[in-house]
């Protein structure tokens, strides 16, 4: 599954850069069960703010077609990108140059 694929990317994204003031946020919408997503996040020891979209609101505002999705938002608060699929550590690195930021 690519959410499974991408979370130890994601879980370094952020043990790296947060010091940088890159903020990761991961919000789950599709997962009813509380208990599941908590042994998702603590499976993949994901450190960063993960929530539950109750209802789909956040999803629905921001036009998400389908899972997973990214969306590289900058220090302005404007979407710059959004990456539809899996990450790679290629397609990660090119939304991060879109907000400013040079990784790995």
């Amino acid at each position: 599954m690519p959410c499974r694929d991408e979370a130890p990317l994601l879980r370094s994204l952020s043990e790296t850069q947060s010091d940088q003031g890159l903020a990761v946020l991961g919000i789950s919408f599709q997962e009813p069960e509380l208990q599941k997503a908590r042994d998702f996040i603590r499976a993949y020891a994901l450190a960063y703010p993960s929530l539950i979209d109750l209802g789909a609101r956040t999803a629905i505002n921001y036009g998400v077609s389908g899972v997973p999705e990214t969306f590289f938002i900058d220090r302005q608060g404007v979407v710059r990108s959004v990456d539809r699929g899996g990450l790679t550590t290629a397609r990660l690195s090119e939304g991060l140059r879109r907000i400013g930021i040079n990784w790995p």
